[in-house]
């Protein structure tokens, strides 16, 4: 039983993070969103349990 789960070689180096720069602008409207997803996600955890 040998199934081939991933075709690329494993001794393949992983690529190198890429640095993203991104505005103030930007990171504003990620962490507006992150905010309103985490507190929708509060909401419906109190509500339904």
């Amino acid at each position: 039983m040998n199934t081939v789960v991933n075709s690329k070689p494993f001794t393949k180096k992983p690529k190198q993070q890429q640095t993203q720069i991104i505005s103030p602008q930007e990171l504003e409207y990620l962490e507006l969103q992150a905010a309103k997803a985490y507190e929708t996600a509060n909401y419906y955890h109190m509500r339904y349990n």
